[in-house]
């Protein structure tokens, strides 16, 4: 709420590791080693491979994720990387660090509506699936690096911070490091194109055919 001058809510920046960085622990002897602590990169996606491993079931079809004894047999990471991408902004408009860096669309008030059928839930109205979609903020993490997807009204714009040297994010060196930083999007957008209905334009993620 309010961190690292961002805006109300959870999860509508990258600022920080709060979002991110979250702790897995796993108390299975006969699976894993006890005391083991992997370091690397591993992923929430992983949880569902590894507990179906776990449970000698078959893995189900689609998922993402990798069984993590592979990772704590061998001590090594099992991603190279990981993406991320936020969720809905409450609010319209934002100060601070998000501003200006964000595309717009109506607050939370105006997004939802009440879903009968389905309880008393709150869903997103069909009329906002695209621009809510388009307008997220993307992210590469290498686990040194952290390439930043911006969407605004004029175009893409991309941040890079080295967390080696920088772990407080104070100093964007994209500029610096336009070679790395292309190599890094390139990562990045190759993996979210692979989305169904998902087509990249001058670097935006747009949908393919409108949703109805």
């Amino acid at each position: 709420m309010y961190e690292d001058g961002g805006d109300l809510g959870h999860g509508d920046h990258f600022r920080g590791n709060r979002t991110m960085h979250v702790p897995l622990i796993v108390d299975a002897p006969a699976f894993f080693p006890q005391r083991l602590r992997v370091t690397g990169l591993v992923s929430t996606m992983d949880i569902a491979p590894t507990l179906e491993a776990i449970a000698g079931a078959e893995p189900g079809p689609g998922l993402a994720g990798v069984d993590l004894r592979v990772a704590a047999r061998d001590g090594v990471s099992p991603h190279k990387d990981l993406v991320f991408e936020t969720g809905l902004w409450f609010a319209p408009v934002s100060t601070g660090y998000l501003e200006g860096r964000r595309i717009p669309y109506p607050d939370i008030t105006e997004l939802g509506e009440i879903d009968f059928d389905a309880g008393t839930g709150i869903s997103i109205k069909s009329e906002y699936f695209d621009i809510t979609n388009i307008a997220k903020h993307r992210m590469l993490y290498t686990g040194r690096y952290k390439l930043l997807y911006l969407p605004t009204g004029r175009g893409i714009k991309w941040e890079l911070y080295d967390l080696l040297y920088d772990a407080g994010e104070s100093m964007d060196i994209s500029g610096e490091s336009r070679a790395l930083t292309r190599r890094l999007a390139r990562r990045l957008l190759d993996a979210l194109a692979a989305a169904p209905n998902t087509e990249i334009r001058n670097d935006f993620i747009l949908p393919l055919e409108p949703a109805d």
